[in-house]
């Protein structure tokens, strides 16, 4: 459809100065004289932002609040149902579920997210429901969410029967030993993969080190080797030969300091449908010098070597540190710490 047909499509926007969203009700305190623009979250409570009944899809979320803390983030969540499911398909925390990461707000723009100064935050993915929508923020922390101000926005209109509902799934490490690749989605039925927002935190003893050597691998069903395999960390996102900072409309890097990163991808150029279910890890794999990676070991990071640029195959081989050159490039499972935020479409809500 061209940008200038006609549509039978019902704007609604939900916000404290229309919270029910409905038609020529905006805008009524203070004899319309910005009354009602923001409020407030307490601990431990729960805000319902947008209750829509009937046909559509949400097009638009933005808010922000006064104590935009990496803590608050990571401790405010959203949530989201569609058509009465009995269990949330999105319950992440805010920075993550934002395309942030877990280490605080920066100025970015991509194809689905948004923060213009890193004062705001602006979800645009579409994301279609059939008899109601409901959006909420748990505030999670020990302090309330000041100053609130937000927008929920979508159109009611007739939803196509093709059309699948979003999901968002947020994953986290909870201190696996090395060698356990970190899973940030599983998901059954029939979908298609929208992207993925990741977060690491090196371990103490790994830090100089380089954290990003894992391959990312999709399984499409009940696979037992993945069908779908990239050949490292950076290389998922586009770059090459480690990774600093960037913002691409698909790709980018936010957060890129000394043991600690966010990233993304959409797979939008790329799509990825599956229809028996889908399993998406990242190995946890780092590298360094030899003499870097015998540090570790004699710190007691609990690493385990896997590669070398010369000995390659290390485990395979039955091979030790022993035979690879000094000045030599290893590759070693790490116990780095993962989280990560799943976006996905699903045929159930």
């Amino acid at each position: 459809m061209a940008i200038y047909d006609f549509q039978e499509s019902k704007p609604r926007w939900f916000s404290f100065e229309n919270r029910e969203g409905a038609p020529g009700m905006g805008g009524q305190t203070n004899l319309g004289a910005k009354g009602s623009p923001s409020g407030s979250v307490p601990a431990g409570e729960t805000l319902v932002l947008c209750h829509a009944q009937g046909e559509g899809i949400l097009r638009r979320i933005w808010m922000t609040f006064a104590n935009r803390t990496p803590e608050m983030l990571e401790d405010v969540r959203i949530r989201m149902r569609w058509d009465g499911a009995p269990s949330y398909a999105v319950d992440a925390p805010l920075g993550e579920f934002f395309c942030q990461g877990r280490w605080g707000m920066r100025p970015m723009e991509n194809a689905f997210f948004a923060s213009p100064e890193g004062r705001s935050l602006v979800c645009a993915i579409p994301m279609p429901f059939r008899q109601e929508a409901c959006v909420e923020l748990y505030n999670g922390a020990d302090a309330p969410v000041e100053n609130l101000f937000y927008d929920v926005d979508l159109t009611l209109e007739p939803v196509e029967p093709q059309a699948m509902y979003f999901h968002c799934q947020y994953s986290q490490t909870h201190g696996e030993p090395a060698g356990i690749d970190f899973v940030w989605l599983s998901a059954s039925g029939k979908g298609r993969l929208l992207g993925v927002c990741i977060s690491v935190l090196q371990s103490e003893d790994t830090r100089g080190l380089w954290f990003g050597e894992g391959e990312v691998k999709i399984y499409l069903g009940e696979e037992d080797f993945p069908t779908l395999v990239g050949t490292g960390t950076e290389d998922y996102i586009g770059t090459a030969w480690g990774q600093g900072e960037f913002i691409g409309r698909y790709t980018g890097s936010l957060y890129m300091q000394e043991g600690c990163a966010s990233f993304y991808r959409f797979h939008v150029p790329d799509p990825i449908y599956f229809d028996h279910g889908i399993r998406a890890v990242i190995q946890r794999i780092g590298g360094g010098d030899k003499a870097l990676v015998l540090r570790a070991l004699t710190a007691g990071a609990g690493i385990i070597p896997v590669t070398s640029s010369t000995q390659m195959r290390l485990l395979e081989d039955g091979l030790g540190l022993d035979a690879v050159p000094e000045g030599d490039w290893v590759n070693y499972y790490s116990w780095d710490a993962f989280t990560a935020a799943a976006y996905y479409y699903s045929q159930t809500p």
